[in-house]
């Protein structure tokens, strides 16, 4: 029998008690994001999920040609099987700023403010500069390798995706000096950023309400303010 196409969606407000079966996900007495799964001749059922710490993103990826999606509830994601509201997997991750399905792929893209993951339903492979974007000293003017996760380190504390295109994730990072484009081979997650400075302004870009981002506008942590269910 073929499975129904399910969908996932934010609420912005509690059901009345008993309209739907409630599934928790270490959710708090306090403040969590509540999402409704539901699809044509499917019992609708609503999933209560314990927020992470990035308070203002809450979204939703479906894994593509799956009924399996990535809920992230403030920065906290969950894998869920939403046939049967199996809770596949609780990442590691609590601080996610970004996320979108990506079509004829088998992993979402998710982003915090310095990384950028290819989230797959068992694991995540992180995005791996192929050139170090800064030259290492110690206090002897000695070069040095980085840290590993400097290898990872997309941005210093800001990431906008702009979309993909012939396999290529583009955006914009924020460094020191300003903002640079980046582009990452989502075949292998190998990732370049441009040399030359796009804009000094921190806020040239921001997050988008279609897939997130960081830093944030006022207007933006407003809308999402709306999935912070208390």
């Amino acid at each position: 029998m073929e499975q129904p196409t399910l969908t996932a969606n934010l609420m912005t407000k509690k059901p009345i008690s008993g309209e739907y079966l409630e599934r928790q996900f270490s959710c708090s007495v306090l403040i969590n994001t509540w999402v409704l799964f539901s699809g044509k001749d499917f019992k609708s059922w609503v999933g209560v999920f314990g927020n992470g710490t990035a308070p203002y993103f809450s979204s939703i990826a479906k894994f593509d040609g799956t009924n399996i999606f990535l809920i992230i509830a403030g920065g906290q994601g969950y894998i869920i099987d939403a046939m049967d509201g199996r809770l596949l997997l609780r990442t590691k991750w609590n601080y996610a700023y970004s996320c979108f399905t990506v079509p004829g792929h088998p992993f979402v893209l998710v982003a915090s403010n310095i990384e950028v993951c290819a989230s797959y339903i068992e694991k995540d492979v992180l995005a791996t500069l192929q050139q170090l974007w800064c030259t290492y000293f110690d206090k002897l003017g000695h070069k040095v390798l980085p840290e590993p996760a400097e290898l990872h380190r997309i941005a210093l504390d800001g990431i906008v995706f702009d979309g993909i295109k012939d396999g290529f994730l583009s955006g914009k990072s924020w460094w020191s000096e300003g903002w640079h484009s980046f582009r990452i081979d989502i075949t292998d997650m190998s990732a370049v950023i441009g040399k030359d400075i796009i804009s000094s302004q921190w806020d040239a870009f921001v997050a988008l309400l279609n897939v997130g981002g960081f830093p944030m506008s006022q207007e933006y942590i407003k809308r999402m303010s709306a999935y912070r269910v208390e």
